[in-house]
């Protein structure tokens, strides 16, 4: 422990329970190596279960990466862009998708498929467009 002010003090990672003591050991290395540039690299180079992320968001430890701790709790069940993608199997977001429509004629039960490429945008592509409208 670390007495930091009169109202703050710092406990090692040894106390947090539910914290591996590799992940650990790997959050150490990884910040001497080079500073956290933001959740998302934290959670990138840093091999930490989700519910080791909860943690370290409810004990104020991921401040740095919000405006207070709340926010940072939040901030952890976000999941980065690519995540989606690879959930979703569509692969890199350069890649095309067929969507597929099928529309039942009720009169002979015949069914009308019609299909449509489609390409997912990249973040930097949807950040800069002026319209977001997926019609």
């Amino acid at each position: 422990c670390v007495v930091i002010s009169d109202d703050s003090v710092r406990l090692g990672f040894c106390v947090v329970n539910g914290l591996r003591q590799e992940h650990a050991d790997e959050l150490v290395r990884q910040r001497q190596d080079r500073q956290f540039n933001s959740l998302e690299d934290f959670k990138r180079r840093v091999p930490l279960s989700r519910e080791e992320l909860r943690t370290l968001a409810e004990l104020g430890a991921l401040n740095c990466f919000a405006a207070h701790r709340r926010a940072a709790m939040w901030r952890v069940e976000e999941q980065a862009p690519e995540a989606l993608f690879a959930v979703a199997g569509i692969g890199d977001p350069g890649s095309t998708i067929t969507l597929f429509e099928g529309e039942v004629q009720n009169s002979d039960d015949v069914v009308l498929i019609k299909t449509r490429d489609i390409r997912p945008l990249a973040h930097q592509e949807l950040a800069g467009s002026e319209s977001h409208d997926f019609h």
